[in-house]
């Protein structure tokens, strides 16, 4: 072939793919297409959960709409459209109760409560469209996985009915057929794409075949087809092992992705709300879905197999960087790696994100030392493809911009042009998210929306840097919905409120990254891998295992002459990254999956020079290597204890100065010396008790506590119960208390939304031995104000007053007498804080000025005391008094407030600011027959 044909050919692809995107885009439908879907929360088809147009009818356990936990009906309603007579074989599979009706005639009935039902049958149809009614039922709650789907046959088996033949109303036959005609067209145009891209990885494959010699070739297929033969392998443990394997987890981000997946395929999908999740993997699995149809099984084994693919990317990496020996050590590393296989065959992104890595590294180094247009487009698209997958991998764009530009120097001109170019080209797969983001929120989100989520869920004051929703967390989550606070704001009031805490939180995620524990999130390498596959329970190899090696192998590649060597920075640098980008949120297992490719090269790196020192026996650079060795594997040992000492214990040398003494004691061993003052709180509004407990003497019980607020009528309203020292990170049982120390103890807790107010509740605290259930002891801390602090608002009838009455206002009041008694409501304004729990009375006098009559009561019949009001809420105090004790005549009602304890009436000054004789004013008089 001469010279110039690679590179003629090259252009024609590129030419055939614009082509094929240009008549995508052309052949557009220009009709609605698919079913109207209505989704019942009963089996009988009444209450209406949702409505709305799908592409198609499929629906499986795994969809956000179906409830594991109570029956369910849905209902497709349209029209099918055929361009000829023909037979048609459907298929609706079984696990459901469901009913075909085509043309109003009912072509297909099973019951999932009976004997089974071949779900599949043909039909005769003729040319034209033919009104559709599809109904699936599920009458009983269950964890059992189904998929029920209107398909039917094709020339590569059973498939979905496509959208092209899907209407919500009836459509004409020339418009029809228009449809099928662009929707032909649009799959022609995507054919055209896929053979141009295909032939543009041929050409790249050809012009390095070269590169590799015919045994390299045959050795890189043999660790290719191990690296999937044991995917596979673990695979049909995972199948074989898990009952109801295809059942995604509730709230998991398996069921997420999927449920937004199938969205993609219904036509549902971008949402009408920002991106809250990165949207690449559903977009990528939706695209799978469209392509195979609806079962997760496909895009499994394509990610497996492109997690054995990697291993060639691997191998090309170590080579160019390293040498050939460490090249093959790192590719066959990779292929039986045990975390790898393990999330390769996982419905998150981690395990493509390994793959895209190591990817992304071999163009990068590819785009440094070999300038040439082909790798920076691939590195561009391939850069932001990554980062709208994970949004960490952003960080690198700028990066690899740099680095050509550092790389081409003196040319710099020349360097500056190509990482323009670069980001330009990675903005592609990303301007289109931020777009949408901007267009549903109206504010710039580059690409998902749970940054700030995330980064309070790892940095806050109770956080433990594993991503669980600490107290503090549920708190300010609550009061991000009142608007009352953001979550970045949170973030940094926590920060600063206690620094040196959140250097040690730093510290103790930096040691959790690099120890060799497996923190569970969404999956868990422990009870779904090495629990139920032998492949992965016998293979020795963990994550601290390619630590200590790769931070020796590190260390001995710098130490190296040509540590200048592009390929060591760039693995160096994604190293820094991913830790960096990860540690400064919070730190699960699943988010370390990227770093296995180029930890694994510098472990293959490690054991291939360290080999080679042995062999020629040179004592010098042999205890160099076992130095750096022994080295980081002590440090990978000591990580566990700096993760577990980088936070101080929640101790003090005594209670802070404002805190309430308490000093009562449990069970004469231990003792509760104060609390933080408690201020009011608001019906749903989060509550922090923070309790200060002192031990008399070693205890040998991990014992329990309970805060629980009770309403003045003795009902409880809620409770938080905990084992005494784990309210916040790190967690301090009683079991390691001492003597001497105060320990901080803290609670959260939420009065209940529809709760009344206002009302003054009472805070028990209570210890408790959980084995035995013997209580300790409880006490009572001070009444707690349950009220929303709304100003006083008059109604229009009523009679002014304006007396101020110790620290309240009395505003106004309303009378009315009625079947012999007076109801009288009195309206409040708080002024200040009142120390004292002031009796308001209501006296009546007769015409010669003598007492006939009284009430003595606490504001709100004792549920709402004045010590508990606060300055500018406003209170309406309702009173019943009987009358008929009283006789005929004429009666004045006089009013005031008095300190119980004391027996001394509230000062009392009239509207015109004088002082009230006796402190009793009167409001009004009345006639009583």
């Amino acid at each position: 072939m001469p010279d110039d044909a690679p590179n003629r050919l090259r252009w024609l692809c590129i030419a055939a793919l614009l082509l094929g995107f240009v008549l995508h885009l052309a052949a557009a439908p220009r009709l609605q297409h698919g079913l109207t879907a209505t989704y019942f929360d009963e089996p009988d088809f009444n209450d209406v959960a949702a409505t709305r147009l799908e592409r198609v009818a499929m629906l499986s356990s795994n969809d956000v709409l179906v409830s594991r936990d109570r029956p369910f009906s849905v209902r497709w309603e349209g029209f099918l459209w055929v361009d000829k007579t023909r037979e048609i074989a459907f298929t609706i599979p079984d696990g459901v109760d469901a009913r075909l009706l085509l043309g109003g005639e009912l072509v297909f009935q099973s019951r999932s409560d009976r004997a089974p039902q071949a779900s599949a049958f043909a039909h005769a149809l003729s040319r034209g469209s033919h009104a559709l009614t599809l109904e699936l039922v599920r009458a009983d709650a269950g964890d059992d996985f189904f998929s029920a789907n209107l398909e039917w046959d094709t020339l590569l088996g059973k498939r979905l009915i496509s959208p092209t033949f899907l209407y919500p109303s009836l459509q004409a036959n020339g418009q029809a057929h228009g449809e099928m005609r662009r929707a032909q067209t649009r799959n022609a145009a995507l054919s055209l794409g896929a053979l141009a891209i295909l032939g543009l990885l041929g050409l790249s494959i050809a012009a390095r075949r070269h590169s590799l010699q015919r045994g390299e070739t045959w050795g890189l297929l043999f660790v290719v087809g191990v690296a999937l033969g044991l995917r596979l392998i673990y695979l049909h443990d995972l199948i074989t092992h898990i009952p109801n394997f295809d059942a995604l987890p509730v709230g998991s981000d398996h069921r997420t992705y999927e449920a937004a997946a199938r969205d993609l395929v219904r036509g549902l999908w971008p949402p009408r709300s920002e991106f809250y999740r990165q949207p690449g993997f559903p977009w990528l699995l939706g695209n799978f879905h469209a392509l195979l149809g609806p079962d997760m099984r496909p895009f499994q084994i394509v990610q497996l197999t492109g997690g054995a693919l990697a291993s060639m990317a691997i191998y090309a990496l170590g080579k160019r960087i390293f040498s050939p020996p460490a090249a093959w050590v790192a590719a066959l590393l990779w292929a039986t790696f045990p975390l790898a296989i393990f999330y390769d065959a996982q419905l998150v992104t981690h395990g493509l994100e390994a793959q895209l890595v190591v990817w992304l590294l071999w163009l990068w180094l590819s785009a440094i030392e070999r300038p040439g247009n082909g790798a920076l487009i691939a590195l561009g698209l391939l850069s932001g493809g990554a980062a709208i997958i994970r949004p960490a991998l952003l960080a690198l764009i700028p990066l690899v911009a740099l680095s050509l530009i550092w790389m081409s120097r003196p040319r710099w001109h020349l360097g500056t042009a190509r990482g323009l170019i670069l980001v330009g080209i990675a903005a592609l797969p990303i301007l289109p998210v931020t777009l949408h983001n901007y267009r549903q929120s109206g504010r710039l989100q580059i690409i998902s929306a749970n940054g700030p989520v995330t980064l309070y869920l790892g940095n806050n004051r109770d956080s433990a840097g594993i991503g669980q929703y600490s107290q503090a967390f549920r708190a300010t989550h609550e009061r991000v919905n009142r608007g009352e606070v953001t979550f970045v704001g949170a973030t940094l009031a926590d920060i600063s409120a206690s620094p040196r805490r959140w250097l040690g939180l730093m510290v103790r995620k930096t040691a959790l990254y690099f120890g060799n524990q497996e923190i569970p999130n969404n999956v868990d390498f422990d009870s779904e891998g090495a629990a139920i596959s032998p492949l992965l329970h016998k293979t020795p190899l963990r994550f601290g295992t390619i630590v200590v090696l790769g931070f020796a192998g590190l260390g001995l590649a710098l130490f190296r002459v040509r540590a200048y060597r592009p390929g060591i920075w760039l693995l160096s640098t994604v190293l820094l990254i991913l830790c960096s980008t990860t540690v400064m949120f919070h730190v699960v297992s699943r988010f370390r999956v990227p770093t296995y490719g180029p930890l694994i090269l510098f472990s293959a790196f490690a054991l291939v020079d360290i080999g080679r020192r042995l062999a020629s026996r040179d004592v010098r650079t042999s205890a160099l290597s076992f130095g750096l060795l022994g080295g980081s594997s002590v440090l990978v040992i000591a990580l566990p204890w700096v993760a577990d000492s980088s936070i101080p214990l929640p101790t003090l040398v005594a209670p802070s100065a404002e805190s309430v003494q308490v000093r009562t004691v449990f069970g004469e061993t231990l003792e509760l010396s104060g609390y933080v003052p408690l201020a009011a709180v608001e019906p749903g509004e989060p509550l922090f008790v923070t309790l200060y407990w002192e031990p008399n003497s070693p205890l040998s019980v991990d014992y329990y506590g309970t805060v629980q607020l009770l309403a003045p009528s003795g009902e409880k309203l809620t409770q938080m119960d905990q084992r005494l020292g784990t309210g916040s990170f790190p967690h301090h049982p009683t079991t390691g208390w001492r003597p001497g120390e105060t320990v901080v103890d803290q609670y959260l807790l939420f009065a209940p939304r529809d709760a009344p107010t206002p009302l003054v509740l009472t805070v028990l605290v209570a210890v408790y031995n959980r084995e035995t259930d013997e209580r300790l002891g409880e006490t009572s801390l001070r009444p707690l104000p349950l009220t929303l602090a709304q100003p006083l608002i008059l109604p229009d009838n009523v009679t002014p007053v304006q007396a101020t009455i110790g620290p309240a206002l009395l505003a106004a009041y309303q009378a009315e007498i009625e079947n012999d008694e007076l109801a009288l409501t009195l309206f409040w304004e708080s002024i200040a804080p009142a120390s004292v729990a002031g009796m308001v009375f209501v006296h009546l006098f007769d015409s010669s000025g003598d007492f006939v009559l009284g009430q003595d009561s606490p504001p709100r019949w004792g549920e709402y005391p004045m010590t508990a009001w606060q300055p500018g809420e406003g209170i309406v105090d309702p009173r019943r008094i009987p009358l008929s004790e009283l006789s005929g005549g004429e009666y004045a009602v006089f009013v005031g407030a008095y300190d119980p304890a004391e027996d001394a009436r509230l000062p009392m000054v009239d509207k015109a600011g004088n002082g009230v004789p006796n402190a009793s004013l009167k409001l009004f008089q009345f006639h009583f027959d």
